[in-house]
Order: C-alpha cells, then structure tokens, then sequence
C-alpha cells in the first residue's frame, strides 16, 4: 500500500480513537463456500472436474462523532481447488472513507481503496 494512504488511514483510525464522544460499532463476519464445476479450465474438450472451496472474512470499523463518520474495513477471500493447487489464490480488499460535515452548508467526503484480485481460470486475462 502507498505510504500516503497508509498516513491517511492511521489518521482517520486515530482521529476516531481519541473522539471521546463517539460510538463504535465492529462488524465482522465469515462466508465459506463449496462450489462445483465440471469444466475448470473451460475448454471445449477434455474437461477437468473440481470441488471449489471459498472462505471469505470481512471486517469494518464504523465509528460517528456527531454528524461526523469514519469507517475502515478489510476483506479477503481464499479459494482452494481439488483438481490442482496452483488453482488457489487469495484475493485481498481494505478501505477507508470519511464524511466531515462542518454545518449544514459544507460537508467533505473521502474514499480510499486497495484491492488485489486474481483472473478466474480458463478466461485468458493473465
């Protein structure tokens, strides 16, 4: 992640931290998948079969200071394959976003993103 947005997110993780007026919320959960799929690769002849397991965690931290709000969160995501193991990946997300309102004529919004992802097999987007 860049050095700047990582400043960035320490800031507004602090800057919620130390409101002694705000509210928390930590909101965080977990998916697992089993999927099936008779052609991995998808090719038009000699198909492979496989078992496709997927776990996927998230996280957010929501926090509001009067009409002020912060919020950070992560995810990720793991897919492991029977047919092959080099088929398996981790994908990973995180962002960062605040709304400041200074009264009711002026209001500042920012985002922040970083996500990695990986091509589905047999797309050919490598």
């Amino acid at each position: 992640m860049d050095k700047n947005i990582q400043k960035i997110v320490a800031a507004l993780v602090g800057a919620g931290c130390v409101m002694a007026s705000a509210e928390a919320e930590v909101v965080p959960s977990v998916k697992v998948q089993q999927k099936y799929t008779d052609n991995v690769y998808r090719q038009p002849s000699n198909e492979e079969h496989s078992w496709i397991t997927t776990v996927n965690p998230t996280i957010a931290l929501k926090m509001q200071d009067g009409n002020n709000q912060y919020e950070v969160g992560a995810s990720a995501e793991a897919g492991y394959y029977t047919v092959d193991s080099r088929n398996d990946y981790v994908d990973w997300a995180g962002y960062a976003k605040a709304g400041l309102e200074f009264d009711s004529r002026n209001h500042f919004d920012i985002n922040l993103q970083q996500s990695h992802g990986h091509d589905e097999i047999g797309t050919g987007r490598t």
